[in-house]
C-alpha cells in the first residue's frame, strides 16, 4: 500500500516537508515496481535512486542541525547513518545474491520513514520553527 503524502506526515517546516515528499514519491515508485514485478535491476536502481536521495536530504538536514547548534545532532546523525547501512545492505543483497527480499525492503522502508519522520524529524522541526531558528535546509 503506498504512502500517501498528506499533512499527517508533515512536520511543519517547509524544507524538511519538500524533501519529505519527494522521499514519499521515491518510496511510492519502488513499491510500485516491486508489485508490477519488475527485474531486480529495476528495483535495485529505484532502491539506488531512494538511497541518494535520503543521503543528500540527510546531508541538508544535518548541515541545518549544525548551523542552528541543534541539541540531539549526534543521536539524528546515528539514525540517519543506520539508515543507509542497512539500505545498503539490503540493496547488495538483492545486487549480488539476486534474491528477491522486496516485500522485506519496502517493510523496512516504509516503517523506517513513518517513524523516523514522526520522532526524530518532528523534534528537529520543532526545535527549527518553534525556536525561531531562521535555518533553510540548503
Amino acid at each position: 500500500m503506498p504512502l500517501v503524502w498528506d499533512e499527517t506526515l508533515c512536520v511543519g517546516h517547509k524544507g524538511i516537508d519538500d524533501d519529505h515528499e519527494h522521499l514519499v514519491a521515491l518510496y511510492n515508485r519502488f513499491e510500485e515496481a516491486v508489485h508490477r514485478g519488475e527485474s531486480g535491476a529495476i528495483i535495485v536502481e529505484t532502491v539506488c535512486a531512494l538511497a541518494e536521495y535520503s543521503m543528500s536530504h540527510f546531508t541538508r538536514e544535518e548541515h541545518a542541525m549544525i548551523r542552528s547548534r541543534y541539541p540531539r545532532y549526534d543521536e539524528h546523525k546515528v539514525l540517519h547513518d543506520g539508515f543507509l547501512e542497512q539500505l545498503t545492505a539490503l540493496a547488495n543483497v538483492v545486487e549480488q545474491h539476486n534474491e528477491d527480499i522486496s516485500e522485506e525492503l519496502l517493510g523496512f522502508l516504509k516503517g523506517w520513514i513513518v517513524e523516523h519522520l514522526m520522532s526524530a524529524d518532528q523534534d528537529l522541526s520543532d526545535y527549527l520553527c518553534e525556536g525561531k531558528v531562521a535555518v533553510a535546509l540548503a
